[in-house]
């Protein structure tokens, strides 16, 4: 379409109407040059890969001196073979460099170019040469062996071919002999723009990251009661030059992906699909697919025959949220958290109750099985820092699970349990542990109260709920830091 727009905006000529194109000089020229800035600069916008090619040969480059390659070879005892003849294509070879064991031939592929490198190399042998020799060591690998026996184009004692390698990478590279002392004869070097690396991305959800992924490795999973609402994948490390977008199920500000959840029912898992794509000029697209599954509803009836605690302890002891973390009650090693602290409390009084009420259903096994679990939390984490140092009283309140511990070792109702009331060598006892956090408690009482003078009358003496918080004072900070003390007061 442009050319046809170039060429209907020629002036008109009236000796062109009169008596044709070779009747009007001028404008004969004005078509050469037209096409020839078609040819040169492409139809429409697209650009044409350029190529470059440089070549080497026995016959026009000796050491130090080079045809269009610029090439170094370096040898104590440089020689040439001179006394032999074979053609190949239109060319006559009479020369070839003598690749000896100390012999180097080293060209250079620029910057930001990759390039396909034909290496012609010829053997010489007295008795049948194997085609299987006609290789050489390309930058200290042997090149592949591809040729046959009657690839090889013998003539006389001579074997010929060219070995051609693709994809070589920008830097210096080296030819030595292969498997006998060979003639390097010709070196042809077509380089042409290296291609542009696939953009690629990482992404985070949670406390679960994805370094990038492929196309299709990434699933989450949202709990049945978040069908609907909206989460955060936050994408990092984006290729620099590229543009991320979303084109399915989402939506993209910054870095910052916002998915809504797929909605589920009580029989099926509710899922949907949503895409990213990364572009580059000069790339490939990169996509990713990360697939979301929205559990079923669990469709409880309510009833007075069934023990709810038990079904929560059973189906939800290591799978839960803390707010948006997902978390649960494990023995994996950690400091103890707010919610899973609240959570182990509830279990261990869940304990604490059935060990005198056992069931056909909730046996002594089953109620052992919840209090294990309960211990290898507590056993598997310390305190953290912010706790033992009296600055948040969030970080104390999961303490108070190993008074509960403490109760149900000391009954005596359950069998098989281990009492760490006191500690082994390896392992902190209950007592340590809620001994550090009475130092916290402690250290909150100097450091982090209320001063006379500061605010209400009534809230002078109180403890800040976090260090962060200058003289605030929280309700359930009150409830954890007051009732915590009351607890380690009463059990001595």
């Amino acid at each position: 379409m442009k050319a046809l727009q170039l060429i209907g905006s020629l002036p008109k000529c009236g000796r062109l109407c009169r008596g044709g194109v070779s009747s009007c000089a001028s404008h004969s020229l004005r078509m050469i040059f037209l096409l020839v800035a078609l040819f040169a600069f492409g139809w429409g916008n697209t650009a044409l890969a350029e190529t470059s090619v440089y070549e080497w040969d026995a016959e026009k480059g000796e050491a130090g001196t080079t045809t269009t390659l610029p090439l170094t070879i370096t040898d104590s005892k440089l020689s040439w073979w001179e006394s032999y003849s074979f053609s190949v294509g239109n060319s006559t070879i009479t020369k070839a460099l003598k690749l000896q064991s100390n012999t180097t031939a080293k060209f250079s592929v620029k910057t930001g170019k990759t390039a396909t490198v034909t290496i012609g190399i010829s053997t010489k042998d007295d008795t049948a040469v194997e085609a299987t020799k006609s290789y050489v060591n390309f930058d200290g690998t042997a090149t592949d062996r591809i040729l046959s026996t009657n690839q090889a184009k013998a003539k006389g004692t001579y074997t010929y071919t060219t070995l051609k390698l693709t994809k070589v990478a920008p830097g210096e590279h080296t030819i030595t002999r292969g498997g006998t002392e060979m003639g390097l004869y010709y070196i042809k070097v077509e380089e042409t723009d290296a291609p542009v690396a696939a953009p690629t991305a990482d992404f985070t959800y949670g406390n679960t990251s994805w370094a990038s992924p492929g196309e299709n490795d990434m699933t989450i999973n949202i709990p049945a009661h978040k069908a609907g609402k909206t989460f955060d994948v936050t994408l990092s490390n984006i290729t620099e030059g590229a543009t991320a977008a979303c084109t399915t199920n989402g939506t993209l500000s910054g870095n910052t992906l916002t998915i809504t959840a797929p909605t589920s029912t009580d029989a099926a898992v509710g899922e949907q699909t949503t895409t990213v794509t990364l572009t580059k000029e000069g790339a490939t697209t990169t996509t990713y697919n990360i697939k979301v599954t929205t559990e079923a509803k669990t469709g409880i009836t309510f009833n007075n025959e069934t023990r709810y605690s038990q079904l929560l302890i059973d189906n939800r002891t290591t799978t839960f949220y803390a707010n948006t973390t997902s978390s649960g009650i494990n023995s994996t090693s950690g400091t103890l958290d707010y919610v899973p602290g609240l959570v182990a409390k509830a279990i261990i009084e869940a304990v604490d109750y059935y060990k005198d009420n056992l069931t056909e259903d909730i046996t002594q096994d089953k109620v052992k099985g919840w209090f294990d679990k309960v211990q290898g939390y507590g056993d598997s984490h310390t305190i953290k820092s912010a706790g033992t140092e009296g600055k948040s009283f969030d970080d104390l309140n999961a303490v108070k699970l190993y008074f509960g511990l403490k109760s149900v070792a000391e009954s005596g109702k359950l069998t098989g349990i281990t009492d760490n009331t006191t500690g082994t060598s390896s392992t902190p006892g209950w007592n340590e542990k809620i001994v550090s956090a009475l130092s916290g408690i402690k250290t909150a009482n100097t450091n982090y109260v209320i001063k006379s003078g500061t605010g209400n009358a009534d809230m002078q003496g109180g403890w800040w709920h976090k260090m962060t918080y200058t003289n605030q004072m929280w309700c359930d900070g009150q409830y954890m830091g007051t009732a915590l003390l009351a607890q380690m007061i009463s059990k001595s």
